[in-house]
């Protein structure tokens, strides 16, 4: 308004002393400054959007585990386009699988069933490699595919690539009709970049933090997780999170005369088919870790001494009776060959036995050598002060 009135005003005086020459004057200056103007609030946007996604690329870059990346990515790239629903879209195996679902302003956990790689405005995205812009419904009613809002109308999807492999498509979508310009094709471009090599980072920093948790020959979590994991749970603990904690110490009997007799492969066999019997037993009620050598633990949030004792001695007879199948290193012809073992178990609990996480273990352990151990070993003990 500031820069139209005064050459309205001008225009209308001139124009009264001579005429249609005043639109020449005064029109072509006016016109000429309204393009140049245009031209700068567009470049503005596109420096500002710039920064916000320069923004997004640090803040993704900072992100370590893998659904962070996913989660961080499409709300703030919803948030940055200002779109009411937005998809990112996994592809492969000739299929396109739904990762993330953000609609209305949050992420939604409903399931949409896989659909073949080429159908959907995605799919077209997959067969040409580009990104698109579809400005109303109309542009793109013939690909829909029924998985987007009936209110959907604008669409921007661009495809999500890394070593110039197109792995996945970004789907933004919006109310409104022209609701994208072709400048955000780029800025998306860019994001999509950032979180492609993000995504890897985590994955990497994911399988990285996954090998230092884990023994190489049992994949069950080591002492180093172990440790760390039992003195989170104390402080839980303390701090009135977590009321109960047990521990149960395992160790295989007789482990060194079976590495004598059948040889150290033979042992590291039956330790892998340990390792899958304690994993399948014990699933989602606790953590399962390899102490050292022929030691195992397992860990149980709000389980008291009474149902881990309960829980040991239904592993002690479930491994009693289990067939190892080993193949043996010492005869002259390598051989399969079926062997039973036992294990000799102890249990300790907190708060009922300590309030400290080395203390539960040497308790637990304690109860392994003297209640069972030195009782003739396959059984189960329980701490006792």
């Amino acid at each position: 308004m500031i820069v139209i009135f005064p050459y309205a005003i001008a225009l209308y005086m001139f124009e009264s002393y001579i005429g249609v020459v005043a639109l020449l004057l005064l029109g072509i200056p006016f016109f000429t400054m309204t393009v140049v103007m245009k031209m700068y609030n567009n470049s503005e946007q596109i420096n500002m959007d710039l920064k916000k996604a320069g923004v997004i690329g640090h803040q993704l870059a900072d992100r370590l585990e893998t659904n962070e990346v996913f989660d961080l990515f499409i709300v703030e790239v919803a948030k940055l386009f200002k779109v009411e629903y937005a998809y990112v879209i996994d592809y492969r195996d000739g299929l396109q699988q739904f990762m993330r679902i953000y609609e209305n302003g949050q992420l939604e956990p409903r399931d949409i069933a896989s659909i073949s790689y080429e159908k959907g405005t995605a799919g077209r995205v997959i067969l040409t490699g580009e990104s698109f812009i579809y400005n109303e419904k109309s542009d793109w009613e013939n690909l829909s595919t029924g998985n987007l809002p009936a209110d959907t109308q604008s669409i921007m999807a661009t495809p999500i690539a890394r070593n110039n492999k197109t792995e996945g498509v970004l789907v933004l979508a919006s109310k409104k009709k022209y609701a994208f310009a072709k400048h955000q094709l780029k800025i998306l471009d860019i994001l999509s970049t950032y979180f492609a090599v993000s995504l890897e980072k985590a994955g990497y920093m994911q399988r990285v933090i996954a090998k230092s948790e884990r023994c190489g020959l049992t994949r069950l979590y080591n002492y180093r997780y172990l440790d760390e994991s039992l003195e989170k749970h104390i402080q839980e603990m303390k701090d009135g999170k977590l009321e109960q904690l047990s521990l149960i110490m395992m160790d295989i009997d007789h482990f060194k005369s079976i590495n004598d007799r059948y040889g150290h492969q033979s042992g590291n066999d039956i330790l892998v088919q340990l390792a899958d019997i304690l994993r399948e037993e014990i699933a989602g009620e606790g953590m399962v870790a390899r102490y050292g050598g022929e030691e195992f633990v397992v860990l149980l949030r709000n389980y008291s001494k009474e149902l881990a004792m309960l829980l040991a001695e239904k592993l002690r007879k479930r491994i009693e009776n289990h067939e190892f199948l080993i193949e043996t290193d010492l005869a002259n012809e390598r051989q399969q060959q079926i062997i039973h073992i036992t294990m000799s178990i102890g249990v300790s609990s907190a708060p009922e036995d300590s309030d400290e996480g080395m203390s539960l273990i040497r308790n637990a352990d304690r109860a392994l050598y003297i209640g069972a151990k030195q009782a003739g070993r396959n059984k189960v003990a329980a701490y006792s002060k």
